[in-house]
């Protein structure tokens, strides 16, 4: 895994040399992680520190340094380690302050929402590509990544951050931010192909909720509730949500007092029960480990991040389901290289952001 180092400056200062060992976690709807192992050599002292940048080379990714931590073997040969961890954004490091509005126009909206909470934050705004879709919500006091990730939850979209090619020359092609769209792959994973070398699967339903009763100001009969309901017409799992400090009175940015018309503060209202669910989402994913140089399918040539696949396995009764490849996980272990693909199920989302069913 060829991993390049860049300066806060946007310059690219040096090649990663010297590791032992690269985790390199990417998700479609959330921030990704890096985890590195390194032999402390002059070089990575001196780079591999907060505020330092690492762009993978094939996929562009861009991962900033926010912790490292120097210590010695265990074992008997005294040989010293530094580890490396950061995050493949860095919306976290700003909150919106604004009441930001995402619709049909999805991509302008966000890039709206994130210019103007840069507040001096190193990011860039790759061009729109004409992405749509069919939502209407609000977000406002929320970090961005908070704020990128319920928009993206909520249309079915991915984000991440990239390197131009021409990064390094110049400042504003690298720390770009973009939108995309995973695509239907004919692609096919199964245990009968023999192209998983292992595989997992997670079904949790713990803290599932599905149907939010939204109480807001009022007594009694006048207390305004507003039903959420996800449930799709199948079992119902209800939860509260106390919303009484959400007035139907508020001030604009002029200091001129306004009142939300009955449908406003209902969809008000029905945002912030639609924001309470997604924290208590079913959880039911497959994970698999496959060779990144399988002749079948190939990696990156034939499916990615955010692709919808089909997936089969007998092991756990799963019979060509369609899956979102909502993350991978690529390993290099002293120059042996792996790949993890996380899954969810597609069905799961189309219940979520309300879509209709592939083509």
């Amino acid at each position: 895994m060829e991993l390049m180092i860049f300066d806060k400056n946007g310059k690219k200062v040096d090649v990663l040399q010297n590791y032992t060992s690269i985790q390199w976690h990417r998700y479609y709807a959330s921030t990704g992680s890096f985890e590195i192992h390194v032999n402390p050599t002059k070089t990575n002292v001196e780079y591999l520190q907060k505020g330092m940048r690492l762009v993978k080379q094939d996929t562009r990714d861009i991962g900033f340094i926010s912790y490292s931590v120097g210590s010695e073997s265990d074992g008997d040969s005294q040989e010293e380690d530094i580890e490396i961890r950061g995050y493949l954004d860095n919306l976290e490091d700003r909150i919106n302050t604004k009441t930001c509005h995402f619709g049909t126009n999805i991509e302008t909206d966000v890039n709206s929402c994130i210019t103007s909470n840069k507040r001096g934050l190193d990011i860039n705004l790759s061009t729109p590509k004409g992405i749509k879709a069919d939502i209407d919500i609000e977000s406002t006091w929320q970090p961005l990544r908070d704020t990128v990730k319920i928009v993206c939850d909520t249309a079915g979209l991915g984000y991440r951050m990239y390197a131009d090619k021409y990064a390094g020359k110049d400042p504003n092609k690298l720390n770009l931010f973009e939108l995309y769209q995973g695509q239907v792959r004919k692609v096919k994973f199964s245990d009968k192909l023999s192209n998983i070398t292992f595989q997992s699967i997670e079904r949790n339903y713990q803290n599932y909720k599905n149907v939010a009763y939204v109480c807001a100001q009022g007594q009694g009969v006048e207390r305004t509730v507003v039903e959420v309901d996800l449930s799709n017409g199948g079992e119902r799992y209800e939860m509260y949500v106390d919303s009484r400090n959400t007035s139907k009175d508020y001030v604009d940015e002029e200091g001129n007092s306004h009142t939300y018309t009955d449908t406003e503060y209902k969809k008000i209202l029905y945002d912030e029960g639609l924001e309470n669910l997604s924290q208590y989402t079913a959880i039911e994913s497959f994970s698999i480990t496959v060779d990144p140089l399988d002749p079948l399918f190939k990696f990156r040539e034939d499916y990615d991040l955010g692709d919808i696949v089909t997936v089969e396995s007998v092991k756990y009764n799963i019979r060509n389901e369609l899956y979102r490849i909502s993350g991978i996980l690529e390993i290099d272990e002293n120059g042996t290289e792996s790949v993890q693909i996380e899954l969810t199920r597609y069905e799961d989302e189309l219940v979520q952001t309300k879509k209709g069913v592939i083509t």
